[in-house]
């Protein structure tokens, strides 16, 4: 029994992402399609927070979108990393 019960959450967790994947194609506006895929990937995870950094050209990061932190936590962070450091 435990065996279909993990076949199903595989099942269930192969179903979500495809879901996302079909969710980020249907916008195509970047940061509408952006800000579901990290949601999606929390989701997925079972994350709290989930942040992707978006680069440039020369590889800094130019941007983030951010899922699961509140105002207070961000002004608490201060300034994000512009292009080395951790979040």
């Amino acid at each position: 029994m435990e065996l279909q019960g993990a076949e199903s959450g595989s099942q269930v967790a192969a179903q979500d992402l495809l879901d996302s994947v079909l969710l980020i194609t249907e916008d195509l506006d970047l940061r509408g399609a952006l800000d579901r895929l990290v949601r999606s990937a929390c989701s997925l995870t079972t994350s709290r927070y989930g942040v992707l950094g978006l680069l440039d050209d020369a590889g800094k990061i130019t941007d983030f979108v951010i899922h699961g932190v509140d105002s207070h936590t961000m002004a608490e962070i201060g300034s994000l990393p512009s292009s080395d450091g951790l979040l």
